[in-house]
This record gives C-alpha cells, structure tokens and sequence, in this order.
C-alpha cells in the first residue's frame, strides 16, 4: 500500500517546513556533536591555564629570595 503524496497539493507553509527542517536538524546535530564537546575541553584547558599561571607567579614571587 503506498502512500501519495501530491507535494504541489500542500499549503505553503508545509512545503517551508519541509524545505527548512532539515537543515536545522543538521544544525542542532553539529552543535550538540562538534561544537558542545569542543566547548567543554576548552573550559577544562583554561582551568588548566589558570592554575599553571597561579604556579608560575607563585614562583616569581619566591624567586627573589632564592638569588643569593
């Protein structure tokens, strides 16, 4: 049993959501895929950056009374 499907017949805004759906799909799929993972590695990679200039400045500071 097959199912006609007249696309001509439908009212127009079916035939946007048609035509416009699928790229919004696409779109939340990179993001939720691609950039949201990606967004999280770079907040842990900043931590990472702040606590290793919190090193480094902490060792500036006792730099001066290490020098003989």
């Amino acid at each position: 049993m097959a199912i006609k499907l007249d696309i001509k017949t439908l009212p127009s805004y079916v035939k946007i959501i048609i035509a416009v759906l699928p790229s919004i799909i696409i779109a939340l799929l990179v993001l939720f895929l691609v950039i949201n993972p990606k967004m999280k590695r770079i907040k842990v990679l900043d931590a990472e950056i702040d606590k290793q200039n919190n090193e480094i400045a902490a060792s500036q500071t006792k730099l001066p009374s290490l020098n003989c």
